[in-house]
């Protein structure tokens, strides 16, 4: 693991709205993520699979797992408990829906932040039949990307890049089948436009740029202590849950 801190700083914007700028610091497996004038710093800390999340303003934080094991969510704990299923909650077959993700590398190239960049272009095309749960939908990127040794991304989660999934209606189960057109590898994202087409004719679209990058030493915090700051609701936190 290297020891230099990374520091990104990019902007994010959508439509013709003023971007919001964000900047990303990486060492080893953690990421501090700060958004200007949100008032919030997330940390990630892929080793201990767990993400902090700070009120600047307040100085509170608050801890959630990145493995699905939230105490917060556990059974015992307010949290919701499997039912046995019944003939009420079985959920209602659906239709079937068709997903084609296509990606492909335009090959283009050109010199960005000392890097050779590669055009690479995805597309996903979810196809509904008239009786499914879900709708139709289109999304295409459009994209520069290098090859970036100090990419971020914690073992055992889905790619940063993946486009969400669309959430059915409760209770509906639809006939899924995916397939992949194409080999072509992104990598890490220096410019990339992603344009949603709805159903009903509208679209929306949405630019990421990377606008500064640098390598440096230094000493960044990504929260091995939190000086002053209170766990939400003011009570520190048991020993399990230490930040060092």
């Amino acid at each position: 693991p290297t020891t230099n801190d990374v520091k990104i700083r990019q902007r994010m914007t959508t439509g013709g709205a003023a971007g919001m700028e964000t900047v990303l610091y990486i060492k080893g497996q953690r990421m501090r993520n700060e958004s200007a004038g949100m008032g919030f710093t997330t940390i990630l800390q892929c080793d201990l699979k767990r993400t902090l999340t700070i009120n600047d303003k307040t100085k509170t934080y608050l801890i959630s797992s990145t493995d699905g094991t939230n105490p917060s969510m556990a059974a015992g704990d307010g949290g919701p408990t499997a039912a046995a299923p019944t003939a009420q909650n079985q959920p209602q077959r659906g239709g079937v829906v068709n997903i084609t993700n296509t990606i492909t590398d335009t090959g283009e190239r050109k010199e960005m932040f000392g890097f050779t960049a590669r055009r690479i272009k995805t597309s996903m095309v979810k196809t509904a039949s008239p009786d499914a749960c879900d709708k139709d939908m289109k999304v295409e990127t459009d994209g520069w990307y290098i090859d970036f040794q100090y990419a971020f991304e914690c073992p055992g989660q889905t790619q940063k890049h993946q486009t969400p999934a669309y959430r059915p209606r409760p209770g509906c189960k639809d006939d899924v089948r995916t397939k992949t057109i194409g080999t072509a590898k992104l990598g890490f994202p220096l410019l990339v436009t992603t344009t949603i087409y709805q159903p009903d004719g509208r679209t929306s679209s949405m630019t990421q740029e990377v606008l500064e990058r640098n390598v440096e030493e230094g000493s960044l915090c990504l929260g091995e202590q939190l000086s002053g700051a209170l766990p939400l609701g003011g009570v520190p936190p048991p020993e399990s849950a230490s930040l060092q």
